[in-house]
């Protein structure tokens, strides 16, 4: 397996991100168009990056994970961020997530974050492992 974990470029991964978010959350999940919607109309003054993870060991690079970072709109405070992370069923238990994490905590140092609210699907059973 190679796994290249890198910032998403947009607009272009929007259909790819839509597809890790729906089969990771059946029904759940969001379509390349509301995930365009929620980047253009973000408030500016707040931050946010997302990060994906490719398998590219193969001829193409296929995307098996999805994490977004910003700061928590809902309860903003200096220093607290939000972090939700996505990693296809079939990818879990391999190092993606951790991988994706690891770059949203690189991404967050300049910064110095004091508090992290992580966004976690309770029905996946590798969430509490994680």
């Amino acid at each position: 397996m190679q796994l290249t974990i890198r910032p998403a470029d947009l607009p272009q991964d929007y259909p790819a991100m839509a597809a890790v978010l729906e089969t990771g959350n059946p029904g759940w999940g969001e379509s390349a168009e509301e995930v365009a919607y929620a980047d253009a109309t973000r408030d500016p003054r707040y931050h946010h990056a997302t990060f994906v993870a490719e398998e590219t060991s193969g001829d193409s690079a296929f995307m098996v994970g999805v994490a977004f970072v910003g700061h928590d709109l809902l309860a903003h405070r200096v220093g607290k961020f939000e972090i939700d992370l996505q990693v296809l069923p079939d990818w879990q238990g391999r190092g993606v997530g951790k991988s994706l994490y690891v770059a949203i905590m690189d991404h967050l140092a300049p910064m110095e974050p004091q508090e992290l609210v992580a966004m976690v699907g309770h029905e996946q059973p590798r969430t509490p492992a994680f």
